[in-house]
């Protein structure tokens, strides 16, 4: 595919993601749409497979206002990369930590490896250390007077 076929491919899931309303079922139906069966996801506590990482990311299922901005975009080959921008209210328990009510909003970086047509490799940098702060799991250092 050519690079413009890829920027369009990751584009258009992420158009897709958005309107999944916190649906798990809906979930897996797009990664199975968007993701080659062997695909393998470069997270950073972990590399995960493609069971794995759908598992990893129920833990956002129910979360309905959960959305994905895409703030760049770059592609080379079968490389497409972006800096983005994730937003959701924290109305809910995620990974042990009760709700918060508060907007959570993360930047991060990922990178995805396309092959006919299908995501085959994913590498993903969110800033977790801003996100466990914003969700009160860190404390923030205050600043020096």
């Amino acid at each position: 595919m050519s690079t413009k076929r890829n920027k369009e491919l990751v584009s258009q899931g992420i158009k897709d993601w958005n309107e999944l309303g916190g649906d798990s079922a809906k979930m897996r139906n797009w990664y199975e749409k968007y993701n080659a069966p062997s695909a393998t996801y470069h997270r950073l506590s972990r590399d995960m497979n493609l069971e794995q990482s759908i598992q990893y990311m129920n833990d956002y299922s129910g979360f309905p206002d959960l959305k994905f901005s895409i703030d760049d975009m770059v592609a080379e080959g079968n490389k497409v990369a972006l800096r983005y921008t994730m937003q959701f209210t924290h109305d809910k328990t995620l990974r042990g930590i009760p709700a918060t009510g508060k907007l959570i909003v993360v930047k991060g970086v990922q990178i995805f490896s396309i092959a006919a047509g299908k995501i085959v490799e994913s590498w993903d940098f969110p800033d977790s250390l801003g996100a466990m702060t914003q969700l009160g799991a860190i404390l923030s250092a205050a600043p020096k007077k």
